[in-house]
């Protein structure tokens, strides 16, 4: 699945939704979720924006489920996941 795609419905939006944040088309969102059209670098940032995560993370195709789902939390779920981790890591020495 395309990471475009991936973040969306990990935010929970619908197409339409994302597009009219960036001004485009609904069509325009699946092809950027399919592939089939470049993206431009402002639709590229303001969409890294509205995911809340960097635009390498958003065009890299290596990163697991786990980082996907972690780049979505705001900062305090991002630092109660770090300390539950943290808590794990320390049980299993």
């Amino acid at each position: 699945m395309n990471k475009i795609k991936q973040l969306r419905i990990l935010k929970d939006k619908q197409q339409k939704e994302i597009a009219d944040l960036l001004n485009v088309t609904p069509r325009q969102i699946q092809r950027y979720e399919k592939s089939n059209a470049a993206i431009s670098v402002e639709k590229a940032l303001q969409l890294s924006e509205i995911f809340n995560v960097s635009l390498d993370y958003m065009f890299n195709k290596s990163d697991s489920e786990a980082q996907t789902l972690f780049s979505c939390l705001d900062d305090d779920d991002k630092q109660l996941i770090i300390d539950v981790m943290k808590s794990l890591s320390k049980k299993q020495k």
